[in-house]
């Protein structure tokens, strides 16, 4: 295979299943014949020039597989190409993020933002896809921080984004694979013999039954070399955790060593994934062995020097200098913030002080404050309140701005609010990115197998009932309560002993402004909203024409309004309300191109 004029344009005028059989043996060729910018220029000349999404996909992963393996080394030209196909379709979104994550280091603020917005795609595929890719790049944060817990930081919030990307979609294996290798990596952490154990054997059965199904078994690579890295881990565990009994020193010792040397191996696989198993060993595993090693050898340092001493090759008497680095001097301890708020996470400020305390007084170790922390952990938690990453910026920045202009507000009223509000945009972000259009048929336009401008008020009122009947605020829901206030009735109402709260729901047939929204709909609202605790939510139903437009930003439907009453008087407690516009009537996106 040759890469020339002739190859070149085979990708203009050429048959489709010669393209991808070329595509398919790239690497079979002798690239050593052209330079890692020719390469470049070649495959990205490929993607430019070809309109078949498959041929591009492939072209693109050609050319991100030869960057890992160093046979191109314009990382950032290749990380460009990665933020383009973010903005693309589909498929091309789902191979960027496949590999965004291995530019680690050079991921910039605006590419780190187009990856949150990645995570709230309506396509559920793309969404999980992302969450990997943010638990992936959580996984390595922790690289240049020498303490345990930074490690133990990513577990934790790296945890939180695969959980996220199980819920997006089912049967999303790697997310599963990650979870349990976390919950792996903690107990080793925690010295939980009998837990990391039995989560080795099950990271061993997902892997084997993943073989089993999957087509492509270089995809499982970067998983089976975590396990073996988690088995070698275990292995030093093992192998160091009786030192003080050790009837033999040297040979214990020289088996600590070659399973260093194993590990290193592993490390340095000449594959497309050792960018990131390098990374993995930085930030997870070298840390673990050394804190493994310093906790069970800590009795053994005579013995250590006077084996420096006597042995005569050189590459285990620089191991031994390295074990005998471990050994943790006498000085006062240093300041562990971020442990510090762990523990005041995990146990509250009060309890979370006092272990703290403890451990820098050495009454309790490090190690056993991890277990009884992470035995404290609260399972079957959402990943985020709102569901996603966007509603979670979107809740913070309503419950801000309202912590802002109702600073007096009782705290409690004001959690319970945030509570509501949390479902409400939980709802919201539902009815964007559900793949099941069955379950908000009357958003969809006619075209499109849905209710158009058919819609109605009902419809929506329906639709959120059923929700919030399965949400935390289902135990104060009331809906279509008469005589609410000035003879009214609102659609939906949270009510408990503390507070009570109205939703107002409306449908609208043309596209609201702020002054039209204000004008026709936020009065009624707040006027419910008067009679009680300062603050409402207003849904709105809007039904516009949307075949030729793409829908607003899902940030951009939100609001927080405030109209001022029929009085003179100073406001003492003024009344707000959350406005949602929910863009119904919408078309499908392969319904919006006239392209042929």
């Amino acid at each position: 295979m040759e890469i020339n004029l002739a190859s070149s344009e085979l990708f203009k005028t050429g048959k489709y299943f010669d393209q991808v059989n070329f595509l398919d043996n790239f690497h079979h060729a002798d690239l050593s014949k052209y330079t890692g910018k020719q390469l470049f220029e070649y495959l990205s000349e490929v993607i430019s020039v070809n309109s078949n999404l498959f041929i591009k996909r492939s072209a693109f992963k050609v050319l991100c597989e030869l960057f890992i393996l160093k046979k191109i080394e314009t990382r950032i030209q290749v990380l460009g190409l990665i933020s383009c196909f973010l903005d693309e379709n589909e498929m091309l979104q789902n191979i960027a993020l496949k590999y965004l994550a291995h530019f680690t280091p050079i991921i910039d603020d605006d590419l780190l933002h187009k990856l949150k917005e990645c995570s709230d795609s309506p396509n559920a595929e793309v969404a999980s896809q992302a969450y990997i890719c943010l638990g992936i790049l959580e996984l390595t944060k922790s690289i240049n921080e020498n303490t345990l817990t930074s490690p133990l930081n990513s577990l934790t919030d790296s945890s939180v984004y695969f959980k996220a990307a199980t819920l997006s979609v089912e049967n999303r294996v790697d997310a599963d694979f990650y979870l349990t290798f976390i919950a792996l990596i903690k107990s080793i952490i925690a010295f939980d013999e009998s837990e990391f154990l039995g989560l080795l054997t099950e990271l061993k059965t997902q892997l084997q039954g993943r073989i089993l199904y999957e087509l492509n078994q270089a995809d499982l690579e970067l998983e089976y070399l975590l396990y073996k890295l988690s088995e070698n881990l275990i292995g030093l565990f093992k192998q160091s955790e009786n030192a003080n009994g050790w009837l033999e020193f040297r040979p214990n010792i020289q088996a600590l060593f070659e399973l260093k040397i194993q590990a290193d191996q592993l490390s340095l696989t000449e594959s497309t994934n050792r960018n990131l198993l390098y990374k993995y060993r930085l930030s997870i595993f070298e840390k673990l062995e050394s804190k493994i090693l310093s906790v069970n050898l800590k009795t053994e340092q005579q013995k250590l020097e006077k084996l420096k001493a006597l042995t005569g090759c050189e590459e285990l008497q620089n191991y031994i200098t390295y074990l005998l680095s471990l050994y943790p001097d006498e000085q006062e301890p240093t300041e562990d913030l971020q442990m510090l708020a762990l523990l005041s996470d995990s146990f509250g400020a009060k309890q979370g002080l006092e272990i703290y305390q403890s451990i820098k007084n050495k009454e309790t170790t490090l190690i056993q404050a991890i277990g009884k922390m992470l035995k404290n952990e609260q399972s079957g938690t959402l990943p985020f309140r709102t569901g996603s990453i966007i509603g979670q910026q979107i809740l913070f920045d309503l419950m801000k701005e309202i912590g802002t202009l109702l600073q007096n507000y009782p705290a409690d009223k004001m959690e319970v609010f945030s509570n509501i509000l949390e479902e409400v945009i939980r709802y919201t972000r539902v009815t964007l990115v559900d793949h099941d259009k069955a379950r908000h048929q009357f958003l969809y336009s006619e075209q499109d197998g849905g209710k158009g401008q058919t819609a109605l008020e009902a419809d929506l009122q329906d639709s959120m009932i059923l929700y919030f009947e399965h949400s935390k605020i289902a135990d104060g829901l009331e809906h279509e309560r008469a005589k609410f206030v000035d003879g009214g009735r609102v659609d939906i109402l949270y009510k408990k002993d503390i507070l009570t709260i109205p939703i107002e729901l409306k449908r609208s047939l043309s596209q609201p402004d702020q002054a039209s929204l204000e004008d026709n709909y936020i009065a009624q609202a707040q006027t419910y909203t008067s009679g009680y605790e300062q603050l409402g939510i207003f849904v709105l139903l809007e039904l516009s024409d949307k075949s030729k437009l793409p829908p607003p930003n899902f940030k951009d439907w939100f609001r927080i309004h405030h109209l001022t009453p029929s009085s003179n008087l100073e406001l003492r407690y003024p009344d707000y309300v959350v406005s949602i516009v929910i863009p119904g009537n919408r078309t499908l996106p392969s319904s919006k191109s006239t392209y042929k």
